[in-house]
């Protein structure tokens, strides 16, 4: 990350013997290496959902994708990958290194993608969960709905499958 780039959301939050900062900031094609340990950390191998140094790389090629990266000091806790195309944003891939995980670094990085996505004029902003993923009770607290869902779109290395569910969230109060 630029050294220059200035914190998106910032949070302190105070333990015994001091407060730890949680910087998340825009980040570039340059810092997908240093994403990598996270998605190898935060995405269950059983169900071959990392995506590959390549992979991100040609996701931050197109035109409206944000990469965001969350750091607990110097190191990276998360990152969250946003792609937004005239009015619609789409979460494509959130990860939070698994001993970050309940300390706001995924809060962080969502509230920094709706900020970001209704910076860039989206109505909405969606997200794609598969149904037995602990995740998909956090994205509903946030006020994201279940809109549709995609039986058996996930498949488990072992075979087994999955439902993707989709959710989405109003960007503004006056769009239904």
């Amino acid at each position: 990350m630029a050294a220059a780039a200035s914190a998106l959301w910032t949070c302190t939050r105070r333990k015994a013997g001091g407060g730890v900062t949680l910087l998340i900031m825009q980040g570039s094609a340059l810092d997908i290496e240093r994403i990598m340990p996270v998605m190898q950390s935060a995405f269950d191998p059983r169900y071959g959902e990392a995506w590959s140094a390549p992979q991100c790389a040609g996701m931050m090629s197109l035109s409206g994708t944000m990469l965001l990266v969350a750091q607990r000091g110097a190191r990276v806790a998360g990152f969250a990958l946003l792609r937004t195309i005239l009015d619609e944003s789409e979460l494509m891939l959130i990860a939070v290194r698994p001993e970050c995980q309940r300390m706001s670094v995924g809060a962080g990085l969502v509230a920094s993608c709706i900020e970001a996505a209704t910076s860039a004029g989206a109505l909405r902003l969606h997200i794609e969960v598969r149904q037995d993923n602990p995740a998909l009770d956090f994205y509903e607290k946030r006020g994201f709905l279940r809109i549709g869902c995609r039986s058996n779109y996930y498949r488990r290395l072992d075979g087994a499958v999955a439902d993707a569910i989709t959710l989405s969230l109003n960007l503004r109060n006056d769009f239904n």
